[in-house]
């Protein structure tokens, strides 16, 4: 099945809106390089067949989240050395695509908020300076707000047993 879609526009569309989330701005390197990171996936996603008109409205909600991410990874940063910043920095932009491609792949998301994440897949925390822990202090927080705001969807849990209450109590599972 030929897709219907052209790889480099939808990715104009994510950048776009990464861009509309932060309140900062972008060096044309650092989107560049955020621009590079998703390639391959929709790519992969394009040579499947897969339609993008069906994804978009789950994908360009999170595309903003990322710019919105980087914004507040920059200013948190920003606030722990004293700097005032004018643009989003690469790291922050970098951990901001991450994360947000972690909740694209939250099983509990899956495939109610994206489509298993495929349009992120393969992400990984490559290029971001220092471990995830040595971030935790910025990441903590903000996943603590995320929850508040209900931004994450909730945790999966097993259901809840089904009685069959014709049954005896003896017989009920």
């Amino acid at each position: 099945m030929a897709a219907n879609w052209n790889v480099e526009e939808a990715l104009d569309e994510v950048m776009a809106r990464i861009r509309q989330g932060s309140a900062l701005a972008f060096r044309p390197g650092d989107s560049d390089q955020l621009r590079a990171r998703y390639r391959g996936p929709f790519q992969a996603q394009h040579d499947a067949g897969a339609d993008w008109n069906l994804a978009r409205p789950r994908i360009l909600p999170m595309a903003q989240l990322v710019g919105f991410l980087a914004t507040t990874l920059t200013s948190a940063a920003a606030l722990l050395t004293g700097d005032r910043p004018v643009a989003v920095d690469r790291q922050s932009a970098l951990l901001a695509a991450y994360l947000v491609s972690q909740l694209c792949h939250y099983p509990a998301a899956a495939p109610a908020v994206v489509p298993f994440g495929v349009y992120c897949a393969g992400f990984s925390p490559a290029g971001i300076s220092g471990s995830l822990e040595d971030h935790a202090q910025l990441i903590a927080p903000l996943w603590a707000v995320l929850d508040h705001l209900q931004v994450l969807p909730p945790p999966r849990r097993s259901p809840a047993p089904v009685h069959d209450t014709a049954a005896p109590p003896s017989e009920r599972r």
